[in-house]
């Protein structure tokens, strides 16, 4: 007798363990390892979420060799995957499922809405858990958070007042003061800015539960203070202040060797996070002060540099023309640059919002993450670079994934608002994407995508169309 043989019936499709699943997303009768594997992949999870066993026990030890596993935990079940994005799905389901009874349900399941982009029912969730009677230790977490989603609506003024609500509550963390920087910043306050990013700045520097083990990844969040400093202080006319904060900005990273290397390398390099968008336009700013301050031989410095880094750019060739034409205060001259200037204001609160995307999303591949939530908690396990073969850590998109279909739709609201956002250059962007999209060429999609931002910005939010904004910084995340 050669041994026991399974029947074909009760066999997985893809391996030779005991099927107990019969997956919809695959069509194929399925084991637990296998359904490990497909959630931890980059395929769609839309099935995945109707699927009555999505969910494992909380003891449930996924099955992998290779890859980064984020889970959560509610009551006795767990939800997992490999992407913080539909992990945040799946915990949704998980909360709506198993039932929210408790305070702490409440507060947590609003945070898997705002991460999702659901605000809306965020929102519903916090003002629910106001109306109960919580300590304020409670309630100033819950108003900063409730701030949170009403500056996602754009609902500026609003935000402010609740950020506001939990400082008097007792909330003294650094987010807070910087969110409040970036709504006057926003609400062209640019005094008051300056003060909140620099108590944001003060508050963090000297906090009690800094983690110095986690140190890069939590300052690059709090050293971006010093780039909306540089912007504000140049807004209100301090030329010193502003290039002081922009080279503090610019220290972070090391010297301009080391910033040029970051910047043209496509590999992820781990430790502080780098945002190249926000490196030619702290530059531009340096050297516009520093032709305000009459020293053309540094604004010369800071704009070679920025040359280096990026070959054609127009504002570039203008802010060169001031330096080598040596030009005197004329009314032209004066009005000149400050369009230029006013025009990288602008664009820092893109940048910001992309800042606040990415740090997210920051994993340290050597250490374990716990971040707590009201009695609840992600547990974050790290096994090295997840395998190729298996699911991919480098899988393109195709066009039928959710994200590239979120792209497709906020570009046609973008070419149907083109007369209102009133950038003609905006419509050949919009057509280079969804030419590559076509053409399945994702690579470049998330420059794309970030460039494109960062010129509609300002229009989208003078003219009520913020949400645009919202979704775009929405996406990109998603996009590696």
């Amino acid at each position: 007798m050669n041994g026991f043989r399974l029947p074909i019936n009760l066999k997985c499709d893809l391996c030779n363990n005991v099927a107990i699943y019969t997956c919809k997303a695959m069509n194929k009768k399925i084991c637990r390892k296998c359904c490990d594997k497909y959630q931890l992949s980059s395929s769609p999870i839309d099935e995945c979420l109707k699927c009555d066993y999505l969910f494992r026990e909380v003891d449930y030890e996924v099955k992998i060799n290779w890859g980064i596993v984020f889970s959560h935990t509610h009551k006795d079940k767990v939800t997992f995957d490999s992407d913080h994005e539909s992990l945040y799905l799946k915990t949704i389901e998980l909360y709506e499922r198993n039932g929210v009874n408790t305070v702490d349900d409440m507060y947590n399941l609003a945070i898997q809405y705002f991460y999702a982009n659901r605000i809306h029912k965020a929102l519903n969730l916090y003002n629910n858990i106001l109306n109960i009677d919580i300590s304020d230790d409670y309630k100033k977490d819950v108003y900063e958070k409730k701030g949170d989603a009403l500056l996602r609506l754009h609902k500026v003024d609003d935000a402010k007042d609740n950020y506001l609500v939990s400082i008097q509550c007792g909330n003294r963390r650094p987010q807070v003061f910087r969110r409040l920087g970036e709504v006057h910043s926003i609400l062209m306050n640019f005094t008051e800015s300056i003060g909140y990013h620099q108590l944001a700045l003060n508050e963090y520097l000297s906090y009690e539960w800094r983690n110095e083990e986690d140190e890069e990844s939590d300052d690059f969040l709090y050293f971006t203070n010093y780039y909306s400093l540089a912007m504000g202080y140049s807004e209100i006319g301090n030329s010193e202040k502003a290039v002081e904060n922009a080279v503090l900005f610019l220290e972070y990273y090391g010297d301009f060797e080391s910033i040029k290397e970051r910047y043209f390398d496509e590999r992820e390099i781990l430790g502080n996070l780098f945002m190249p968008e926000s490196i030619v336009p702290i530059y531009k700013l340096i050297s516009l002060n520093y032709i305000k301050l009459k020293n053309l031989v540094q604004a010369k410095e800071s704009i070679k540099k920025a040359r280096i880094l990026l070959e054609r750019d127009i504002e570039l060739a203008r802010i060169e023309g001031f330096i080598e034409g040596k030009l005197d205060d004329s009314v032209e001259t004066n009005e000149e640059m400050e369009k230029l200037r006013q025009s990288l204001v602008e664009k820092d609160r893109a940048i910001m919002i992309l800042i606040e995307n990415s740090t997210r999303n920051i994993v340290s591949y050597n250490i374990n993450i716990e971040e707590i939530y009201m009695g609840n908690k992600y547990n974050v396990e790290n096994k090295g670079i997840i395998n190729n073969q298996v699911f991919g850590d480098n899988v393109n998109f195709n066009s039928g994934d959710s994200t590239i279909k979120e792209v497709s739709e906020i570009l046609n609201e973008i070419k149907n608002n083109i007369a209102i956002i009133g950038n003609e250059n905006i419509k050949n962007d919009v057509k280079e994407i969804e030419e590559n999209i076509r053409n399945s060429k994702f690579s470049g999609l998330k420059n794309q995508l970030t460039n494109l931002l960062i010129g509609i910005t300002a229009s989208c939010i003078a003219n009520d169309m913020g949400h645009i904004v919202a979704v775009i910084s929405s996406i990109i995340p998603k996009l590696q």
